[in-house]
Order: C-alpha cells, then structure tokens, then sequence
C-alpha cells in the first residue's frame, strides 16, 4: 500500500491508490459532521525515499474526520457568515481557492503540512441568487471578500501567518495585503493578477450567467474540457484525482462563478500594490507553474512587472514548478509541500528541489 511520509516519526500513512467513481467520496465541507478527533489511519514501516503520489481518497477522508469545522460572522454583519475547516498545529496557512471549487481541493496539502503548519481552508460566503443587497451575506466586490480573508485571520491570529491563494483566491490576497500589509508575512499567489480584461461580449455572458443556478458540470464538454487543461499534470496511473477536481470544480453553480469574473473584471490593484512596501518584513513568492494557459501566464507576468514597478523587487521570488499545472496543491502538494517550508525558512536549495521536481513526486 503507498504511503506519504508521517513528520517526526518512523511510521507512515497509508494512503494507496483508490478504486471506483471520483463523487464515491464526500467532500471536506465546513458543514459536514466531525469532531477534529478521529484516530489516524493505522502504518506501516516504509523507505524514507520519495514518497508515491498520495491516494487521494483515504487522505480527503481522514481530513474530513480529524479537521475541526469553524464559522466566523462577517465583518460587514447582517446574516452572512464565514465557514472552513482548520487542521494541523504551528504557523498558521490560509488557503484562498478560485473561480470555483472549494476546500476540499486543498486537502491534500493540508494533509502534509498538518505536522508543521496550522491550516485554514476558508469558504467564501457566496450564494447563487445574484443579491448584493448588504443583509444576503454575498460579498460585494473585492474589498468585502478581502475582509472576509483578514477577519479570518484575525480570528486564528498566530506569528508567523502565510497566505496561499490561487488564481480567484490570489487577487483576494492581494486585496487583502493592500488593505492591511501587515497581516501576513510570507504570501504565495498561483496565477495572480492586479486586474482582469475581458472583452464586452464576456461581460454580457457573464452577466446573463448570474442569476444561473445549475453547476459549472452541466456545461456541454464539461469533464473533457477539464481533462484537456488539466490532464496531463495528474498521475497517469490513476485519472480519479482528475475526475474529482473535474467534479469538485462542477459542484459550483455557474451564478457564483460568474458573478466572481465580474468581480475580478471590475478591480484593479496595479497603484495600491504600492501599499506592500509598508510591510518591510512582507516576502512574496509568486508560482509560475508549467501548464498555465496564455492569459494567466501574461496576467502573471504584468503582476511581477507592477511589484518590479513599486520598488517590491527585493521581497519577490519567482518559482517555476515542473509539470505542475495550476493546482500545485492537489496534482504535487508534496513538491508544494517542499516549497512553502524552503520560503517559510528561506532555504533557496531545498525551494529549487520542489520546483523542479527533483527527487519528488
């Protein structure tokens, strides 16, 4: 059976390769039942070479037993209130997700780091009806689900904080360290950008897309779109990790995600970057990942170019990880695992180890 390594032990977990349909398994859900108490899965002895791609299954099961749920009222009031799961002991990781998805895709990283790190996997509080009034808990516009991120973190206080944040969940982050540059020390951001272009016809399907309530999935091609983008970063032994981003991806309802694009077609951070230099201890690490498509490879690029711009250059690292795709945290998150302990401890050869793959799954 494959195992990923235990920290501070001579045990492993067992987490071999699963069987059967990707929605077998439920989700990790801030709403789901769980007392943050469950036993880990038994071990077994095992090399202390590179650990086997993790079976996802077994590891979205346990994270669902032993995580402890939270909810947070939102800064703004009225009925809105902010819902995750934390897991793990240390300096504490908020995980900020994208357009769609939730935080079970996180779980995989938060498995591995739970012996060094405090994870949080927050949930932003949307919903799918297109309100905007103040009392219906939907944030707004970028500032308000950047609240909801530091109300968070002010809930799980800790030093040091690091901020992880993909794509969507990037341009939250950013928002946030404008707003309040001290809130996080070290900040890594997967495909982020200052501001997002989209053409009118965009902006007029997005807009009739709101008020939609099916799921992303009920789109025409909808798991052969993602196996194309997605595909080739995933274990080629086992498409189910595959199948289950396609699915956790398609739970979204359409109107979230939408009214999310418009959100992000509507901001631009390119002058309040300049506010991270209020932060002299702020270090950014930015993820190229191979398999990013044109339009975030050149939102990415424009990002780096405007830090370079606002005299950020010196508290910026730029990190290319091999056949990673842009979920580094559910297609590697042993490399990513690497990574974000090499920023943490400004290792630079064990971050070089991560990024190019070497010696690691």
């Amino acid at each position: 059976m494959h195992q990923i390594p235990h920290e501070g032990d001579h045990r492993r977990d067992p987490l071999g390769t699963a069987d059967g349909p990707a929605d077998a398994v439920g989700s990790v859900s801030p709403t789901a039942g769980g007392t943050g108490t469950a036993d880990r899965p038994q071990a077994d002895d095992v090399s202390p070479a590179c650990p086997p791609p993790l079976s996802w299954r077994e590891v979205i099961a346990a994270v669902d037993r032993q995580a402890e749920r939270f909810t947070v009222p939102r800064r703004s009031g009225g009925t809105g209130r902010i819902r995750g799961v934390v897991l793990g002991s240390g300096p504490t990781i908020f995980m900020s997700g994208g357009f769609s998805g939730d935080v079970g895709l996180f779980a995989l990283t938060a498995w591995v780091l739970r012996e060094q790190y405090r994870c949080v996997l927050w949930e932003y509080a949307d919903d799918c009806d297109g309100s905007r009034s103040a009392d219906s808990g939907v944030p707004s516009g970028i500032w308000q689900y950047a609240d909801d991120l530091l109300t968070v973190a002010e809930h799980f206080r800790s030093e040091p904080m690091l901020a992880y944040g993909v794509s969507f969940g990037a341009l939250v982050t950013t928002a946030a360290l404008t707003r309040s540059p001290g809130a996080f020390r070290h900040v890594v951001l997967v495909a982020p950008a200052a501001e997002y272009a989209l053409t009118r016809r965009e902006r007029w399907l997005l807009r009739r897309a709101v008020r939609r309530r099916f799921p992303l999935a009920r789109l025409p091609f909808w798991r052969h779109l993602q196996s194309r983008m997605h595909g080739l970063f995933f274990p080629p032994f086992d498409h189910s990790r595959l199948w289950y981003l396609a699915a956790n991806l398609g739970r979204t309802p359409i109107g979230v995600a939408a009214r999310r694009m418009l959100i992000a077609a509507g901001t631009d951070l390119s002058d309040a970057l300049a506010e991270l230099r209020a932060n002299d201890r702020l270090r950014l690490c930015v993820i190229a990942p191979e398999g990013e498509a044109p339009g975030i490879r050149r939102r990415r690029e424009h990002f780096e170019r405007l830090l370079q711009q606002h005299r950020l250059q010196e508290r910026l690292q730029v990190e290319f990880m091999h056949t990673s795709g842009v979920y580094p945290h559910l297609t590697h998150p042993h490399r990513l695992r690497k990574l974000l302990e090499a920023f943490m401890g400004g290792r630079n050869d064990a971050a070089a180890e991560a990024t190019t793959g070497a010696n690691s799954p």
